[in-house]
């Protein structure tokens, strides 16, 4: 499709021109920084004389300004009030003059109406330059601010006369085609014939509209438009023939009343294009362009304005609005009847102010645990179809906690219960596995403050204040209070199950630990002829001979039937004691 900038503006030509540093594209206009606008500032050299001195040594030129390099002769006045002869400079001051360029105007040099390239239009001269106002002086047959417009009477890019007679209107207008279309009972291309038989047509046509032959009603000139309830209207004198006060009443008319800016801004938006100035509510005057004309707003697309007029014996074409017009549908996600939407269960909670301390619950327990999150989706996904029970500000104080099971209780996403379904003794099946219980109450209850609606029935003995809340995934039911969910059930198989595997684990420990024992057993057991050195216990150091207690070498055969303890000698020690000196002497 065609690529549009600056508002539709400015189309784009060629696209994806590819080089070095980027890529570029073409455009059909040229763009101009504001800041830059049409300025054509110019130097302007202004010539002065300097102070009169003396010839030797001459007064220089103002801080600014520069000698041109050529000396006056002058008189000047020295101490003594004599008059003496003396030179001067000859100055020159450079100075930069604003000037706007051409089809560019005011301080700010912007660009004339209908653009610097074809200002006005071509069907005007614009009042340019730095000190203009930019107006356009339009050529004969044009009107409007960039004499994009023809005045009444006149149609087509040059703004032909129409040559219809009084039995018939004209197409006229810069869009028109000059057509005339004859009033009932009249025929011919400037609607100059009468019929000798009036064409009747069953059922009778509209009043916008006009009998032809062959029971065929043709609608009147201008009534075709109407967008989101924005329709023109055009006085059957031609074009731009109503006054404020008769625009009003000429909507009025037709049931309607002057649109708004806004109105007419929204029309736009949709595709709304009409080249053709009218009231507007407050006295404005403005029109819709939906894509760039040249001829049409200078190629301006949004709200071609005009603004408040002054002058009420102005004429103009009108825009009114009329309700009954409009058709509006909720877009996908949302349900409701086109002027009011709803959308999924989460959305409606934030919309609903008496629930604000249930979302609050709500949104903690999405942010803090994996099942919050989940349940959040859950909300939000419009393949569920669920019921849920809302508990309205004023049960919910600020010391009631409630756990992700109590919120969960409150839900069920199985199917949408209607109040009107909701029978006494009705189960519902909440999202953690336990059933709610609607009962019907014979008892006449006060009705809840916030909702003020009669009470009649309860979920799990909780008052349903208000029902059947649409939304886009569901139906939301406000409860006086929150439900709490029963206790999680302990399952039987779940301790049997763990103690069979702490069974298995300290058998499993047991089973190690004995392995353990018989490996280090083979592995370190002694050896039949090891030998082995024992260390006095007393750790003492090097001792004389008569001092220390003979060393022994044990055979390790027969440890087990001696001891360090005794003072005999065993039979069958085979130790060998060393001699001292006293055994010498003996």
């Amino acid at each position: 499709g065609e690529l549009y900038m600056n508002g539709r503006s400015c189309k784009i030509t060629q696209r994806y021109l590819e080089f070095d540093g980027g890529v570029a594209y073409g455009i059909r206009c040229l763009m101009t920084p504001p800041s830059v606008g049409g300025h054509c500032d110019v130097l302007s050299f202004v010539d002065f004389p300097g102070d009169c001195g003396s010839c030797l040594i001459t007064p220089v030129c103002p801080s600014g300004s520069r000698p041109k390099g050529e000396k006056i002769k002058c008189t000047y006045r020295n101490f003594f009030y004599a008059d003496i002869d003396g030179c001067k400079q000859q100055c020159t001051f450079v100075m930069w003059k604003p000037k706007c360029c051409s089809n560019y105007f005011g301080k700010n040099c912007k660009a004339c109406p209908g653009g610097p390239e074809n200002p006005c239009n071509s069907h005007g001269v614009c009042n340019d330059q730095y000190t203009g106002t930019g107006k356009c002086n339009c050529s004969a047959g044009f009107i409007g601010k960039a004499c994009e417009l023809c005045v009444p009477g006149r149609w087509g890019p040059e703004c032909t006369a129409c040559d219809c007679s009084q039995n018939g209107v004209c197409d006229d207008g810069i869009n028109g085609q000059g057509i005339c279309l004859c009033n009932e009972g009249w025929t011919g291309d400037r609607c100059e014939t009468q019929l000798a038989v009036k064409p009747v047509c069953s059922p009778p046509c509209s009043e916008d509209a006009i009998c032809k032959g062959n029971n065929t009603c043709e609608c009147k000139l201008y009534y075709e438009d109407k967008t989101v309830g924005v329709f023109h209207l055009r006085s059957k004198k031609g074009q731009y023939k109503f006054t404020y006060s008769e625009a009003q009443q000429q909507c009025k008319g037709e049931g309607a009343v002057l649109a708004t800016y806004n109105q007419l801004a929204y029309a736009q938006q949709v595709g709304y294009h009409l080249c053709a100035a009218g009231w507007l509510d407050s006295q404005r005057v403005s029109y819709p362009t939906s894509y760039s004309n040249p001829n049409c707003g200078s190629g301006h697309v949004g709200i071609v304005d005009y603004g408040p007029r002054v002058n009420d014996s102005e004429t103009w074409d009108t825009f009114c609005y009329r309700m009954k017009d409009v058709k509006c549908v909720c877009r996908k996600g949302y349900v409701g009847n086109g002027y009011s939407c709803n959308g999924n269960l989460l959305q409606v909670l934030t919309t609903i102010d008496k629930f604000s301390s249930f979302l609050t619950h709500l949104l903690n327990y999405s942010n803090t645990t994996l099942n919050g999150r989940r349940f959040v989706e859950v909300l939000t996904d419009l393949s569920v179809k669920g019921t849920l029970f809302v508990p309205v500000n004023s049960g919910l104080q600020e010391n009631v906690t409630l756990s992700g099971r109590d919120i969960e209780y409150h839900f069920s996403n199985h199917t949408s219960f209607l109040y009107h379904k909701m029978e006494n003794g009705t189960l519902i099946l909440s999202k953690i596995g336990q059933t709610l219980l609607i009962t019907v109450t014979k008892n006449t209850l006060p009705p809840s403050p916030e909702f003020n609606q009669q009470i009649g029935k309860l979920v799990n003995e909780r008052p349903i204040v208000a029902w059947d809340i649409v939304a886009s995934n569901g139906i939301i039911h406000a409860i006086d209070k929150p439900l709490q969910a029963p206790p999680e059930p302990v399952k039987p198989y779940a301790v049997h199950t763990e103690v069979g595997v702490g069974i298995f684990f300290v058998s499993a420990l047991i089973i190690a630990a004995l392995a353990v024992a018989v490996y280090y057993y083979y592995n370190h057991r002694r050896g039949p002829f090891s030998f082995q050195y024992f260390k006095n216990d007393e750790g003492e150091g090097v001792s004389t001979f008569d001092d220390s207690t003979p060393s022994r070498f044990s055979n390790p055969m027969y440890n087990k039937f001696t001891s360090s303890t005794d003072s005999g000698e065993d039979p069958f020690c085979d130790e060998h004691r060393l001699a001292t000196d006293n055994d010498r002497e003996q």
